[in-house]
């Protein structure tokens, strides 16, 4: 199956969810994420910036999430260009709320689609001389797990943390994320 038509069959999914969603009128969330990619590519250490959109019902969430995976740059000791990519993922799995503290698990489908370095091209002069390399356009599908622990604030809001592992047949991602739900 080809991107397009991955892309096109998570929205319809998307879509159809909202849809029953205000029917019932329960639980669609906005959240904004931020946090570490620790380990596979791209590189040994990169920054995620990112969002979801959720649907809660019935102790189940559906979810669909974006995020840009970006390797840090440090300075001349890093390669260039900087490895990157994006994931767009659908996950579903359940919650429980315990008090003051929400618990939720989610497994899925996701995509990954971005540039990684591939062969090396020259390295600039000097010392501390910087590594040159082409990229290449790549896509993959993953497997995307996530738990996560999140506070439930007085005003209905929640501030968390979610750990999610992409497994594809490129590399393993974990990305340790820090969210705020609305």
């Amino acid at each position: 199956m080809n991107s397009k038509k991955m892309v096109f069959i998570l929205l319809f999914v998307l879509l159809s969810l909202f849809i029953e969603a205000q029917e019932t009128h329960e639980g669609v969330t906005f959240n904004p994420k931020v946090g570490l990619s620790i380990t596979g590519a791209p590189g040994p250490l990169g920054g995620v910036l990112g969002f979801e959109v959720s649907l809660r019902r019935n102790k189940l969430i559906h979810s669909v999430s974006v995020l840009r995976v970006k390797e840090f740059d440090f300075f001349f000791l890093s390669p260039e260009p900087a490895n990157s990519f994006n994931q767009l993922d659908y996950l579903f799995g359940e919650y429980q709320d315990k008090g003051k503290v929400r618990f939720q698990c989610q497994v899925g489908v996701g995509l990954l689609y971005g540039y990684e370095r591939d062969k090396f091209l020259y390295r600039e002069s000097g010392m501390f001389g910087t590594k040159h390399y082409s990229s290449k356009w790549y896509t993959a599908i993953a497997l995307p797990i996530k738990v996560g622990l999140k506070k439930l604030l007085k005003n209905g809001n929640t501030l968390g943390l979610d750990t999610q592992i992409n497994i594809s047949k490129k590399n393993i991602i974990i990305m340790p994320l820090l969210s705020y739900e609305f």
